[in-house]
């Protein structure tokens, strides 16, 4: 069925950026100045970026399965279907700023709208065999700030360079016995 979640004060780390700038924000009265150590002479020295608790995730979905068997006199067929329909996946960060990942590849999730597992199955006495599908649609590929595809690419960066990976099904086939 569908779901709706939101995770709030997340655990993770400022950043030394976002730490600097709440500092010296101009547009916002300054924050995270206690974070920032300096010597005598007004250099830093030290930013304390500890893990705390900041950030939110608010996803929602739909998962959906089904199966279905039938036994016959020519053995046993069985089928199944689970599926994912990702409405949002939305993640806002220690600076504020919210990062939407439905539909990309970014900060190490694949976070397409679509995903699915078909399979049928048949068996008799001890033989057995099967075939399953796997379903990924289609996603953007972000860079992160090198011009690096990967896994700590960031489509909220907007570094202009990505890709569209388009949807794929794979298939497996087993035989048993």
């Amino acid at each position: 069925g569908g779901v709706a979640i939101a995770i709030d004060g997340e655990i993770g780390e400022l950043g030394a950026e976002v730490i600097i700038n709440g500092c010296y924000s101009t547009s916002a009265p300054p924050k995270y100045c206690n974070l920032i150590h300096r010597n005598a002479d007004g250099l830093v020295v030290d930013i304390d970026d500890r893990n705390l608790n900041v950030g939110r995730t608010v996803t929602a979905g739909v998962d959906f399965a089904a199966r279905y068997d039938i036994p016959s006199p020519l053995g046993r067929f069985a089928f199944s279907l689970d599926g994912t329909w990702l409405q949002r996946y939305d993640r806002t960060l220690a600076d504020g700023s919210v990062d939407k990942q439905k539909g990309t590849y970014d900060r190490q999730l694949a976070m397409p709208a679509w995903k699915a597992n078909a399979g049928a199955r048949w068996g008799l006495g001890g033989l057995g065999v099967a075939l399953l599908a796997r379903y990924t649609g289609s996603y953007k590929e972000c860079s992160n700030m090198d011009g690096l595809s990967g896994a700590d690419g960031s489509c909220t960066l907007e570094t202009g360079l990505s890709r569209t990976v388009a949807a794929n099904t794979t298939l497996d086939a087993s035989v048993s016995y």
